[in-house]
């Protein structure tokens, strides 16, 4: 007997088991049937449509069985009127799969979507320059083919640019590229490709000066994390049914809201997360930390901590890049602002459980920080290896630890002069270099309190060559009063210590300390 026969014979068991099952004696209890199609509805009561009937006789009357076209929605739809009241009941996963109507994988990369985001990454390129040309006027917007040929021909450097240009400005550019992919439907690493030739294109034909270096390997790796991380809160955000959520998730990530109207694109499922929102006041020591033309008088401060996929949580499922990620943002109400941008997801690693009381993840992350607390600035792209988790230490008792050392592909550091050099140039170094990150955290009822030590040294090249170093320790306490409503006091100290080339090292220090209210939503 050919196989499509013995396919058959056993789909009409199944069918008439059903049939069987459903005229039973009405004292017994009915349970799910045996034969459930996707796409369409249960099979109820044993009432099965022509087409399936045909579908079931052919492999006995005519050869084998088509498992090359799924059966329509139509041809599977009970045809007695009572049978279409019934509630949908889940599809069984054990039946012969070529007789499920199952949908094939979608492939990493779809070509409308690939040339769709590819257009509009074009777009905002062309737009960017022509604002920079005609409505900027910025003198080095003033292409044309020679400038563009002569870049193409020559070396690349590390540009003179301010700081908040070179580390704000062009990640938030690497940021839109990033996201034009991402929100089409393209995966991670596809989509990642998008930022690299975006700032490719713009270091070749977008400026008249020559192709920068530090803006090419910061436009890549900011763009993808903090575009991956707006990308994975956005969908979270326009998942839910609020108009103020979905407000949110468009101001955050525009590209992506203008794409959810082209692509049928299924939002990523959001993994057990924290954020804590605070609103207070800071202020700082005036002698180290840059304070000295205000005093220490405090001025407003705003800021979240968001942790997307608790490691230690048990529901937390690890699958894919940046399935784990953390963010810290705040601002504070100074002339030169007090900013903190800090993004780190995991890209390639694993999960794994220590016993019964440690859980967490490790492997690579990649990373973007950006912080000017007073007078000093620092701000790096980096790739390390580290690790996170929880280990339980009682019922209502629990540490939260993160380790993590990186290798700085390029980042910028300094301080800014006061008054500032009349010379023209960079006041700050850039370079390679390393960093480190520790945080422990202790969780107990309705109480967190932590420390966290940051490291940084950074190889200035070019025009500044020599060496920095910084070091910054915290402590933060954090008490819920009301339900997810508290309060909360957060202090660091900060060491600078700078090395010019032929000259001697300098150090300073400073303090900066936040109070704050605080809502921790989970």
């Amino acid at each position: 007997m050919q196989r499509g026969q013995w396919k058959g014979i056993g789909l009409v068991a199944l069918a008439l088991a059903g049939s069987a099952r459903a005229a039973g004696s009405p004292g017994q209890a009915q349970g799910p049937d045996p034969l459930l199609l996707k796409p369409g509805p249960p099979l109820a009561g044993g009432v099965l449509s022509e087409r399936v009937l045909e579908e079931l006789r052919r492999p006995l009357l005519e050869g084998p069985l088509d498992s090359t076209r799924p059966l329509a929605h139509e041809e599977l739809a009970p045809s007695a009127p009572e049978a279409q009241l019934e509630e949908p009941r889940p599809a069984r996963t054990d039946l012969n799969p070529s007789v499920l109507a199952t949908p094939p994988r979608r492939p990493d990369v779809r070509p409308q979507a690939a040339g769709v985001a590819a257009a509009e990454t074009l777009a905002i390129h062309l737009t960017m320059l022509a604002w920079n040309r005609w409505v900027g006027e910025a003198s080095w917007g003033n292409i044309s083919g020679r400038s563009v040929w002569r870049n193409v021909t020559s070396s690349w450097v590390l540009d003179d640019d301010q700081y908040w240009i070179n580390q704000l400005g062009h990640p938030y550019q690497g940021t839109l590229a990033y996201s034009t992919a991402r929100s089409a439907g393209l995966s991670f690493w596809w989509s990642s490709l998008y930022p690299f030739a975006e700032s490719t294109l713009w270091e070749l034909t977008g400026e008249t000066e020559p192709p920068s270096l530090n803006d090419q390997v910061t436009t890549v790796v900011s763009g993808v994390v903090i575009g991956e991380v707006l990308q994975r809160i956005s969908d979270a955000l326009g998942a839910r049914q609020g108009a103020g959520e979905r407000l949110a998730a468009v101001a955050l990530n525009p590209v992506g809201a203008v794409n959810s109207q082209i692509f049928a694109r299924n939002p990523i499922p959001p993994p057990p997360a924290r954020a804590l929102f605070v609103a207070g006041v800071l202020t700082g020591d005036a002698d180290g930390a840059g304070w000295a033309s205000r005093g220490a008088l405090p001025v407003g401060y705003a800021g979240v901590d968001l942790v997307y996929g608790i490691p230690g949580d048990p529901r937390f499922r690890l699958s894919r890049p940046f399935d784990h990620f953390v963010l810290q943002a705040g601002w504070g109400a100074l002339g030169a602002p007090d900013a903190t941008l800090r993004a780190r997801g995991l890209v390639v690693g694993a999960q794994g459980e220590l016993g019964r009381d440690a859980r967490g993840v490790w492997g690579l992350f990649l990373s973007f920080d950006f912080d000017t607390p007073g007078d000093y600035r620092v701000s790096t792209s980096a790739l390390g290896l580290g690790a996170s988790g929880r280990l339980d230490l009682g019922p209502e008792l629990a540490l939260d630890g993160t380790a993590i050392a990186s290798a700085v592909l390029m980042g910028a550091a300094g301080a800014i002069e006061r008054p500032p050099p009349p010379e023209e140039g960079r006041d700050y170094r850039l370079g390679p270099g390393e960093q480190a990150l520790l945080e422990l955290e202790l969780l107990w009822r309705r109480v967190r309190a932590g420390v966290t030590l940051r490291q940084l040294f950074l190889y200035g090249l070019d025009q500044g060559a020599g060496t920095e170093l910084r070091i910054d320790a915290g402590a933060r306490a954090v008490f819920q009063l009301v339900g997810s409503h508290g309060v909360g006091v957060e202090a660091v100290r900060l060491l600078r210590r700078s090395e010019d080339r032929g000259a001697g090292p300098e150090t300073e220090s400073g303090s900066t300390v936040r109070v704050y209210y605080a809502y921790d939503m989970r």
